[in-house]
């Protein structure tokens, strides 16, 4: 599908491996040249790969719970033997709510299968059946995953429960720092504003956070978020990746509010709108984007 491939905005580097960045000087980076979503597939992409998880998950990886509607099929798509643009719309309508039953580290594994999975008939103006079916999927997926990622980047900060939306845009904004990370190695840590109010040390290659600022002459990275939607591109949703990341070496020189484009104001909607895309920003809000975020590389 043409229209699709276009939409999807220009190719990452083949085999990419780590964040395209420019170093400005000492202690001064500026990572763009790329779409937002092209980012998160590489970070998600590292995260699935890193031995962060424990040996257990990896041996459970294709033990599900019972009484999924479409177990057999989920295992066949986590393992890698069926790839989902061949299965069925009726199955994959099935299988879509057993989603909600995986673990993090299952739906981790069943997004990285089918990252560069466009739907047939996704972005144009007539949908197909079987498009809108496999998209709903995925959108679904994505839903998921994201917000339980982002609850086991802040589990050790957060004690009330967060909600769906702010789980979500947490969980998108720890996977664009863990891609960032892979570019940036001075220090692992990144300044991060949690919803916009609460600074925490983003601990990037641990996927994990820590109120204090890292000791023993220890230092972070901070984010000005500059990016902004790419007005020339047909449906709208894609966004430019821009950040201007600075390494800080005393917690006294760090930022005092959040940094970043207004365009980030409004919150991450549960489910967003099915997009060709998918990793796409939707109606999001990056609190990065709001703010400095803290990651550790």
């Amino acid at each position: 599908n043409e229209e699709a491939k276009e939409a999807a905005g220009p190719a990452a580097p083949a085999g990419l491996t780590s964040s395209p960045v420019e170093c400005l000087g000492a202690g001064k980076w500026r990572i763009q040249g790329l779409y937002e979503h092209q980012l998160l597939k590489l970070g998600l992409r590292r995260l699935d790969a890193e031995e962060l998880w424990s040996a257990e998950s990896f041996v459970n990886l294709l033990q599900l719970p019972s009484g999924l509607f479409r177990e057999r099929l989920l295992r066949d798509l986590l393992s890698g033997e069926v790839r989902l643009q061949s299965v069925l719309p009726s199955d994959i309508a099935a299988a879509q709510w057993d989603l909600r039953q995986l673990g993090v580290r299952q739906l981790l594994r069943l997004r990285v299968q089918h990252l560069d999975f466009i739907p047939s008939g996704c972005g144009s103006n007539s949908v197909t059946a079987v498009g809108n079916t496999h998209e709903a999927f995925l959108a679904t997926l994505d839903s998921l995953v994201f917000q339980q990622l982002g609850r086991h980047a802040v589990s050790s900060q957060v004690v009330a429960p967060l909600k769906n939306a702010e789980a979500y845009s947490l969980g998108r904004e720890a996977v664009l720092m863990a891609a960032a990370a892979t570019a940036i190695t001075e220090t692992p840590f990144w300044s991060w504003w949690i919803n916009g109010q609460c600074r925490v040390f983003f601990n990037a290659p641990r996927f994990e956070c820590t109120s204090k600022f890292p000791g023993n002459g220890g230092k972070v990275l901070e984010v000005t978020d500059l990016s902004k939607a790419d007005h020339q591109e047909p449906t709208g949703k894609l966004r430019w990746l821009d950040w201007s990341v600075n390494l800080i070496s005393s917690e006294a020189d760090l930022l005092r509010a959040p940094q970043g484009s207004s365009e980030h104001a409004s919150e991450a909607p549960v489910q967003r709108p099915a997009s060709f895309t998918f990793l796409g920003p939707g109606a999001a809000a990056s609190s990065a984007a709001r703010g400095g975020a803290a990651a550790a590389g």
